[in-house]
């Protein structure tokens, strides 16, 4: 099951207060054993390969380790992590002058529907990047191609959305993290992922060509 619960940022400020460097590093290190599983998840759709991805993982636990007092200030810990975490990623890959790996392959068929479709945000399922990795090629040998590609496009263009818009729907949609662990993540509130949302989805629509795009209550 995904998770949804997390220690608040001034709760863990308070638990934090006063304990020696050896502590806060034990502290910052639970942190990190939380969120590996996420980051993995979410660096791997970048750069399509597991040890890359977990490489760049360790990297941002080694900035956040370095600087972990810094970190604890900061207005949501889970907010400034994931703003390092981005950096990182897209470092490595302008550095290569590539595009993130999400781009280059097609997407699930519920995960089309969930996000250009009428349905509901899917509930906690399979491991989505393990899916992607073993189910994708049988996938693709029984379906149209017109689906196939349409399915494609779909990932090309949320990596053209704009940079928040791009993140809530890898996080609700891809990897299917619930509204809340989104946002606690993301280090933003409920609301803003609920609106950037509605509007990827609309732009989406609109530059797939798709009729009927949501409406701004949608």
């Amino acid at each position: 099951m995904r998770r949804t619960t997390a220690v608040d940022t001034t709760v863990l400020r308070a638990l934090t207060a006063g304990l020696s460097a050896r502590r806060l590093h034990m502290v910052c290190e639970a942190f990190c054993a939380e969120h590996h599983e996420e980051w993995q998840s979410y660096a791997f759709l970048q750069v399509g390969e597991s040890a890359t991805a977990h490489a760049l993982v360790g990297e941002l636990k080694a900035r956040l380790t370095l600087h972990w007092e810094h970190a604890l200030r900061q207005e949501s810990v889970e907010g400034h992590a994931w703003k390092i975490f981005k950096e990182i990623i897209f470092e490595w890959l302008d550095e290569r002058g590539l595009e993130p790996a999400l781009s280059r392959i097609a997407a699930p068929a519920r995960v089309y529907e969930h996000i250009l479709g009428t349905c509901a945000p899917p509930a906690p399922g399979p491991e989505p990047v393990r899916e992607m990795r073993e189910m994708r090629e049988v996938r693709e040998r029984r379906e149209p191609r017109e689906t196939r590609e349409a399915r494609r496009g779909l990932y090309a263009a949320i990596a053209g959305l704009p940079e928040r818009q791009y993140d809530v729907l890898l996080l609700r949609y891809v990897l299917e993290y619930d509204e809340a662990r989104t946002a606690f993540l993301m280090g933003v509130p409920q609301e803003t992922v609920r609106s950037q949302v509605r509007y990827a989805k609309r732009k989406l629509a609109l530059d797939l060509g798709i009729d009927g795009a949501p409406g701004p209550g949608e």
